[in-house]
């Protein structure tokens, strides 16, 4: 390989990516069922997928610093764009030495692998989502709200969607 900058590349304006979740009706997932899946798609225009190339070179390449507090030294790459999700992506590099120490930071494990369509996923999310934050829900009384009202938002689409299907 050539000589790479140990400096994280950086995005030009041009070079334009865009990340959309997306689902599908396919077998990805199953090797005689066709099911409902969700999956990531990255649009990207030929200066943003070079971005993302020297960026995946350059996690390839640098040198990681394995500390305590973050033992797979992670980054984020968050493409920002009027068209994309807001999606931010973290990548933590693993080595011999960090990698259950990163993985079990993360909760990744066979048993927590998310599974199932979009909506039995989304449901294990939710629950997930509400862990994650329940020091901060119980000590921040705004937050909790914005959240209570948020899931109420929820609750009405999911209700109004069941009875959509229930009448079909």
């Amino acid at each position: 390989m050539g000589k790479t900058s140990h400096r994280q590349p950086t995005k030009r304006k041009d070079a334009e990516i865009v990340v959309k979740r997306n689902f599908g009706i396919s077998s990805v997932f199953s090797d005689n069922d066709f099911g409902l899946y969700e999956g990531i798609a990255v649009f990207a225009n030929r200066r943003g997928y070079r971005f993302l190339s020297d960026y995946f070179r350059w996690l390839a390449e640098r040198p990681i610093a394995e500390i305590g507090s973050d033992p797979g030294d992670h980054v984020h790459l968050t493409p920002h764009s009027p068209y994309c999700d807001e999606i931010d992506f973290s990548f933590d590099t693993l080595t011999s030495s960090n990698r259950n120490a990163v993985l079990r930071g993360a909760g990744a494990s066979r048993r927590s692998r998310r599974r199932g369509t979009p909506i039995r996923q989304f449901t294990g999310l939710v629950a997930e989502i509400t862990e994650f934050l329940e020091d901060d829900l119980r000590n921040d009384d705004e937050f909790r709200q914005t959240t209570i009202d948020e899931i109420s938002e929820l609750m009405t689409v999911i209700e109004e969607k069941q009875a959509q299907l229930e009448g079909m």
